[in-house]
């Protein structure tokens, strides 16, 4: 079998020949894609849309079914280029269109996935006092449980408080006087008035140990240790409210038991 090996310079035209093809065709797919063309697509589910585009654009446009599942568009009108109008249909779904060497496009997952917006609005600061609202009871924020700024019925345990209101309309000018009207608080005075040294105050069988001041807290053995007055005698004046949390203390005040912890907010101008 004889073989005919063409001339070098023939078979360097050749291939000449055939790097113009294949660029030519490269560049026509090129300029098909960049081609403007008159669309009118309605919002819609994408597939759809991608359908519809494709028919009136004349390009071949290929996607996963399972990829364009659960998507919609806001459509696209005018006189666009396909892959402008791509861009427009598949914007905010986190998928891509990947160009083909015939001219067409392929729908592919894209990078990055684009998240729905969220918006956070935020109102004023909730504030913890009740001074001059003439309120009874607080419909504000109580940090005393959770050490976080949580309305009543947001907050997981048992708490009571008294306003600075009602300490002013009852007259509860002690910390004794408060716990008297808290409810599951139980008071015993003994010995006499000045300086109430002797006051025993329990709750669910317990002795109260444990209280704060402005979120810091100090057991109450340091009052006693120190040669002052309790902290169940001293004078309400200065506080805003008093808020008791019934129940087991241990976590905030670091230690505690099943009593419950008693909790001082003092006024603004402190």
């Amino acid at each position: 079998m004889m073989t005919t090996r063409l001339p070098l310079r023939t078979r360097f035209k050749l291939i000449a020949a055939a790097v113009l093809f294949t660029t030519a065709g490269a560049t026509q797919a090129q300029a098909d894609r960049a081609g403007a063309v008159s669309l009118q697509i309605a919002p819609q589910p994408l597939d759809k849309a991608l359908n519809a585009l494709a028919l009136q654009s004349g390009t071949r446009i290929v996607f996963p079914t399972a990829l364009t599942e659960n998507r919609a568009t806001s459509g696209v009108s005018g006189t666009l280029g396909v892959e402008q109008a791509l861009q427009k249909l598949l914007a905010g779904t986190g998928l891509d269109a990947q160009p083909t060497a015939e001219g067409g496009y392929t729908i592919v997952q894209g990078r990055t996935q684009v998240l729905p917006q969220v918006t956070v609005t935020a109102g004023t600061e909730r504030s913890v006092l009740t001074e001059g609202t003439g309120s009874l009871t607080t419909a504000g924020p109580v940090t005393a449980a959770t050490g976080m700024n949580l309305k009543l019925r947001e907050t997981p345990q048992s708490v009571s408080v008294i306003t600075r209101q009602r300490m002013d309309d009852q007259q509860l000018n002690s910390v004794a006087d408060v716990l008297e009207q808290s409810p599951g608080m139980h008071v015993v005075k003994m010995g006499p008035k000045v300086g109430g040294y002797n006051q025993s105050i329990t709750a669910r069988g317990y002795a109260v140990g444990a209280y704060t001041v402005d979120g810091v807290t100090t057991p109450s053995q340091a009052w006693a240790n120190s040669g002052l007055p309790g902290i169940f005698s001293m004078d309400t004046a200065i506080y805003d409210s008093v808020a008791i949390v019934r129940g087991a203390t241990g976590l905030l005040t670091g230690s505690g038991d099943p009593s419950a912890s008693i909790n001082l907010t003092q006024t603004a101008d402190r």
